[in-house]
């Protein structure tokens, strides 16, 4: 058990790199073609080494080694009371939710670009994935489990006109289920990995879309959006408080330290060779994301 006072507030861990999608914006180029997968030993002695307050294991797709994700939980209920996963929501069940539930999970990060079938299967990069699938999973662990769920929205050419159906369908749930549906992250679009300018909306673009909407009981959350965030600030919005490097790290399958999964900003080549209170004295970082 804890033992220390926290180091740090958010660990993301990368604990699998294969994936069943191709998404066109996926700043990993995850794939099922790739392979890599962080032992237990490994992702509790990472825990053990920063003490976050809260852990969030990414992919890849969790979901495709779910022994290993649940005993990854476990572990990490050890110490902490905040454990997040990643995923498409595509490949789970009802007992599957039960089970993450009784191991220490407490919070569902799912990102919902769309609710059409045909453009869910163009982002997704595979013609097998199923919105449908999402929904009804994401129903099934709404009604059988106290998982909190946390929403994203990556903003681009391609979903520019979703925003409303999506944000609308967010709030007939949060109805239902109140706090639980914690919020919608409005995200740019990173230009890392699959990603490509062309995708990409302006700054007005992406002004027009937030500004036209209003926000009713879902909290949104600006992430990433640098100087209009300034602007969007003075409406209803939240804007992301980021803290890479500084309160929040992630640490790949092969134990490499970067301050985020985005701006590929690495600061050691194995966690073991970080010396993370030699790093908050002395950082300079700062994110390109951001604004001062």
């Amino acid at each position: 058990m804890r033992n220390k006072p926290n180091k740090i507030k958010r660990l993301v861990i990368k604990i699998i790199d294969t994936c069943q999608h191709n998404c066109i914006y996926c700043v990993n180029n995850d794939s099922i073609s790739v392979t890599g997968k962080m032992s237990l030993k490994m992702i509790e002695d990472i825990i053990k080494k920063f003490l976050p307050e809260e852990v969030e294991f990414t992919g890849g797709e969790v979901a495709l080694n779910y022994e290993h994700i649940l005993s990854a939980v476990r572990i990490s209920s050890k110490y902490s009371k905040f454990i997040m996963l990643n995923t498409n929501m595509e490949l789970w069940n009802r007992q599957k939710f039960i089970n993450l539930e009784r191991s220490g999970l407490t919070h569902i990060h799912l990102a919902l670009n769309t609710l059409d079938k045909k453009l869910h299967k163009i982002i997704r990069g595979n013609t097998e994935s199923d919105i449908n699938r999402v929904l009804r999973n994401l129903n099934l662990l709404l009604r059988h489990t106290k998982i909190t769920v946390q929403f994203e929205f990556v903003m681009m050419k391609i979903n520019l006109n979703e925003f409303n159906a999506v944000y609308s369908y967010i709030n007939s749930i949060r109805k239902r289920y109140g706090a639980r549906i914690e919020c919608l992250e409005a995200q740019r679009l990173i230009l890392n990995g699959r990603a490509k300018i062309s995708m990409k909306l302006s700054s007005e673009e992406e002004l027009i879309m937030l500004k036209n909407n209003i926000v009713l009981d879902c909290p949104i959350i600006i992430f990433c959006c640098g100087e209009i965030s300034k602007e969007l600030s003075r409406f209803k919005y939240k804007i992301h408080k980021c803290g890479v490097g500084l309160n929040v790290f992630y640490i790949n399958t092969k134990g490499k330290v970067f301050v985020d999964n985005y701006s590929g900003y690495s600061v050691a080549e194995n966690y073991n060779k970080f010396d993370i209170n030699h790093w908050l004295s002395n950082n300079k970082f700062f994110c390109p994301f951001a604004y001062k």
